[in-house]
């Protein structure tokens, strides 16, 4: 099944691991052509144009994610782009949220460090 939008975010995903966004981009975009309500598609997506700082299209896949299914890893990925394009108010709300989810996990510590920068701005 060559055109399953799951096997395509599989792939897309598994590249990402690899850290090879190239491929990455080019499967979770085929998966989100195929069909655009897979979360983790438009998260991996989100992730890649974050990585390229490509602001406009991490922001819109990532809130999609977010409506989609939220998980702390959209949360903080969210709060990031927030964050590089100066809503630092939303941005913090955003790292809030996964710092006190996630308290002793490594994601919740990475957002407690952010809000700590956010602080000294």
């Amino acid at each position: 099944a060559p055109d399953e939008a799951l096997i395509m975010a599989s792939l897309g995903l598994a590249y990402l691991r690899q850290e090879d966004t190239v491929p990455a981009r080019r499967y979770l975009l085929k998966s989100v052509s195929l069909q655009g309500n897979y979360a983790q598609s438009r998260l991996g997506l989100g992730y890649v144009h974050l990585q390229k700082w490509q602001y406009a299209q991490a922001l819109s896949h990532l809130e999609k994610s977010m409506k989609l299914l939220p998980t702390l890893e959209a949360s903080f990925l969210l709060a990031e782009v927030q964050q590089n394009i100066g809503q630092n108010d939303k941005a913090r709300d955003l790292y809030l949220i996964v710092a006190s989810s996630d308290r002793t996990g490594k994601l919740g510590q990475l957002a407690q460090s952010r809000l700590q920068q956010l602080k000294s701005k």
